[in-house]
């Protein structure tokens, strides 16, 4: 309460910073004290004169005249020395106490600052100011401080409130030492945790590769053992590798650099695709995984079905892990306020060993699971239901959790569907979800033709991808760092026979891959020159691309993803150089290929000619809605080069990366085109050139 007075309590606040002053005026105001505000310390001493304040607030750091030549001068003057002067300072150098004891100032108070403390401690001065009005008592002290002596002239009040709230000040700072102490053993002991569990995890599937690897190296070893040997080694080389990607998505996701799609996706496809992957998991523990329906589903929704699919395997994976009989169930339904905020509601129902409260206060939680005991019993980085609340809020949703101990959980992730009228609502079970039949999806199967020059330092890494290569049908030439590669590709042009793809390591001794590719392109090198690197976060593609290289693949190389992106190069290199004209793979059907397909062939040349032209307008928008429309069209039609390459113009704009790769990907995307058997160049439109092809 503010207390009783003759007069009303007006208080001058001296303060620099527009917003802290209003933010200060603004407190005082409501809780019935008049303000009013300067904004230096000359400003107060001439406020102060023409209407003398019951009580004078004053920042320390201010321009012209600080807090503590203020209080000086208040003091100083005869009509205004009774005033009490609060000084506001963050208290960071012990001679600050010093110099408010010297300056006659009544009491400190630290900022950042309670609202209810300051109150508090204006109450005290106001209090107080009537007593110093009739027992002023002036005496000198001698302090030393710091090894330095200083007299100090000011009434028996001004110092003990100054000490007391110097001393207040030391334990409020000593309690927030004490909370960040406590803070900083908890963060240690979580990262203790971590590693310990991180060292487990890693630990024992190498633990198991090794010695599988000895095994294999047994010549005693038949061939089915083998088999059955390299199966292991892959699998828990899989599981390695899911720790690092969990870790990475992490950082993106902390770091702001982790982008989703938003493009259109079939629900029921996405758990189709689930379902096939985990059965083999549930099978093995004998629980039943089915899908049941609680709404109409849409046939199509606006989301990232990568990122989707990613959620539901960790969270179908982590009931089929915690589940030792029983079910586990998926349960879709639509939650419709409206057509355009409709949200899509996919629950993981398990009958597995559940959870307490305590325990799942803690799932969501970085780096911890809910105990050390399920860590040691189960596995897992802690990481994966954090990534996937956190990818749940980027595709418009969130993730609950209901859970018993020893009846099951039920996990429910909701994601926005985007706008919905006009899409079509598919009522009770659907039986056709099977996984996507990919044309690329059996690289062995893939054939192409072409040489590439493979700069690679590590000789087991030379093996695999030359391996790789060579099933495929390319011609492959090694070379064992950056500076050998530079010779090999620029003596391959001056004899008129140039690698079609140069694929660079970019950490390699004498001359890394950032240099080579580097150096290529200041000699005037042009080809295609593909990244390969360890380093899988967004900054270092960027410095890939800025080095020179043309498209960018991390490690470990999956082989299906290194034949794809390949194909997309090699089936456009020139006839000269060992090209090919690119065929339509869906000529089982005599009737489709007479029929439709020469007319999808036929309307190339005008695709080609409406994406330059969308490029040399800047619309890149509409080039990402024509790149897509292609995409599908393109995989119907038998051309999954084409589609792969027009992905990657799609993803180009909507990752709203440099037009400088945007143009680069339209490019491979048009060559590529030109090279479909039956493409007819002369019905292509002129268009004013800004780099496109």
């Amino acid at each position: 309460m503010i207390p009783d007075r003759k007069n009303p309590v007006n208080i001058l606040i001296a303060e620099d910073s527009p917003t802290q002053a209003e933010l200060l005026k603004h407190t005082l105001e409501r809780h019935g004290y008049r303000a009013t505000i300067a904004v230096n310390g000359r400003q107060a001493i001439d406020s102060a004169r023409a209407h003398k304040p019951t009580l004078l607030i004053s920042d320390v750091l201010m321009p012209e005249m600080d807090g503590y030549e203020l209080c000086r001068q208040i003091k100083a003057d005869p009509d205004l020395k009774n005033v009490p002067v609060i000084l506001l300072t963050t208290l960071a150098d012990p001679q600050d106490v010093i110099h408010g004891l010297e300056c006659r100032a009544d009491n400190f108070i630290i900022k950042p600052y309670d609202e209810r403390h300051l109150l508090a401690r204006i109450q005290f001065m106001l209090i107080n100011s009537e007593i110093r009005e009739t027992n002023h008592t002036a005496i000198g002290v001698e302090v030393f401080f710091n090894g330095q002596k200083h007299f100090i002239t000011a009434d028996r009040l001004n110092i003990l409130n100054l000490l007391l709230s110097t001393y207040e000040t030391a334990v409020m700072r000593n309690q927030e030492l004490v909370r960040a102490r406590d803070d900083l053993h908890a963060a240690n002991r979580a990262k203790s945790d971590f590693l310990a569990n991180m060292s487990h995890e890693i630990r024992t599937p190498m633990t198991a590769i090794l010695g599988y690897a000895d095994m294999l190296l047994d010549t005693e070893t038949s061939a089915t053992d083998r088999i059955e040997h390299v199966r292991v080694i892959r699998h828990h080389g899989e599981h390695l590798l899911t720790i690092l990607n969990d870790i990475l998505d992490f950082s993106k996701i902390e770091a702001g650099k982790l982008s989703v799609e938003n493009i259109d996706v079939d629900p029921r496809q996405i758990v189709g695709d689930v379902l096939s992957l985990m059965r083999v998991r549930a099978l093995e523990k004998k629980l039943k995984l089915f899908v049941t329906y609680a709404t109409a589903i849409p046939r199509t929704i606006k989301s990232d079905p990568t990122r989707l699919r990613q959620i539901l395997i960790n969270l179908v994976g982590n009931s089929i892990k915690f589940t030792e009989s029983g079910t586990v169930q998926l349960v879709l339904g639509l939650t419709n306020d409206t057509a355009e905020q409709s949200r899509l509601e996919i629950s993981v129902v398990d009958t597995g060993i559940g959870m307490t409260p305590e325990q799942s206060k803690n799932i969501f939680i970085p780096f911890q699971q809910a105990d050390t005991s399920t860590t040691r019993r189960f596995g897992g980085t802690g990481l994966g239901l954090t990534i996937c609340r956190r990818l749940a809020a980027m595709l418009g949703g969130d993730i609950t959790l209901q859970t018993q101990a020893g009846k099951g959980s039920c996990f429910s992730v909701t994601i926005s569907t985007g706008d919905l009228n006009g899409v079509p609502l598919l009522q009770g079970e659907y039986e056709a979800i099977k996984p996507q039949e990919a044309v690329a999806d059996a690289p062995s199967s893939v054939q192409l033709c072409g040489r590439v020059l493979l700069a690679e330092d590590g000789i087991h890494n030379q093996r695999a991808i030359s391996f790789y290569l060579k099933k495929a049908g390319i011609e492959v030439a090694v070379a064992i760092n950056g500076r050998i590669a530079c010779d090999m590709a620029m003596e391959a042009l001056a004899l008129v026979k140039p690698f079609d793809v140069i694929l660079m390591d970019m950490q390699m001794p004498e001359m890394d891959g950032y240099e080579a590719a580097t150096s290529l392109r200041q000699q005037g090198y042009a080809g295609p020159i593909i990244a390969l690197t360890a380093h899988a976060m967004s900054h270092d593609r960027e410095r890939c691309m800025k080095a020179g290289c043309t498209d960018y693949l991390s490690k470990p190389i999956d082989r299906k993803q290194l034949i794809a992106t390949l194909g997309v190069y090699l089936t456009q290199a020139p006839l000269a150089t060992g090209g090919n004209m690119l065929r339509s793979t869906a000529t089982d059907d005599e009737e489709f290929t007479r029929d439709f397909l020469p007319g999808f062939i036929a309307d190339l040349p005008t695709k080609a000619s409406q994406m330059a032209a969308l490029l040399d307008q800047n619309n890149l928008e509409e080039l990402a809605q024509v790149a897509h429309q292609l995409k599908g069209a393109a995989g119907v039609y038998g051309f999954m080069p084409v589609t792969e390459a027009a992905r990657h113009v799609e993803a180009a704009v909507m990752h709203a990366e440099p037009l400088d790769d945007v143009t680069m990907q339209l490019n491979s995307l048009i060559g590529l085109i030109r090279r479909v058997e039956g493409y007819d160049a002369s019905k292509e439109n002129p268009v004013k050139n800004t780099g496109s092809v």
